[in-house]
């Protein structure tokens, strides 16, 4: 269904290794069950230092906000942790800026701001724009490897939810 939790916006098959996120793995440092992920995002996001050490095996995306490690590997025992990725890892981020969407560069401040300038927010609307223009590269620059279509609709209706049951000013 469209406009629901989890929607996939990139179109593409796990078998390309897009949008990969069903098998689970638990983290090796906070025992939460991980989602899969492709190799292609680990090695995008890593440092260019540590891109050549991502070994051919399958890794997992942990999103534990409390957890260090973004991405593991079961099989070698390697992890890489918050500080070896070239970007912020938005769920495991408490301050702005906050990553929500990585291909078009949305963070939570951003969709905030908008939200509280003009009482709504088209973010959903461009990002779906741009999607259809073919600019999604989810499987790339989010670190989940998936679509974050869903996420960032979730992120609206928390903030246009939190407006609308904060005290109106007298």
């Amino acid at each position: 269904m469209a406009g629901s939790k989890g929607e996939d916006c990139c179109g593409g098959s796990p078998s390309e290794g897009a949008c990969e996120a069903t098998a689970t793995g638990r983290c090796p440092e906070c025992s939460v069950v991980a989602s899969k992920v492709g190799l292609r995002t680990v090695r995008s996001l890593v440092l260019p230092s540590l891109a050549q050490g991502v070994t051919e095996e399958q890794h997992y995306f942990c999103s534990e906000p409390g957890c260090e490690v973004v991405y593991f590997a079961p099989a070698s025992g390697r992890s890489f942790s918050r500080a070896e990725l070239s970007i912020r890892v938005g769920v495991k981020e408490s301050e702005d800026p906050i990553p929500v969407c990585y291909c078009f560069g949305h963070t939570r401040g951003s969709i905030s701001v908008e939200i509280a300038e003009l009482g709504r927010t088209k973010v959903v609307e461009e990002i779906r724009a741009e999607i259809a223009a073919g600019r999604c590269r989810c499987e790339v620059a989010n670190p989940a490897g998936k679509c974050c279509l869903g996420a960032v609709i979730d992120v609206v209706r928390e903030l246009e939810d939190a407006v609308e049951d904060s005290p109106a000013e007298e």
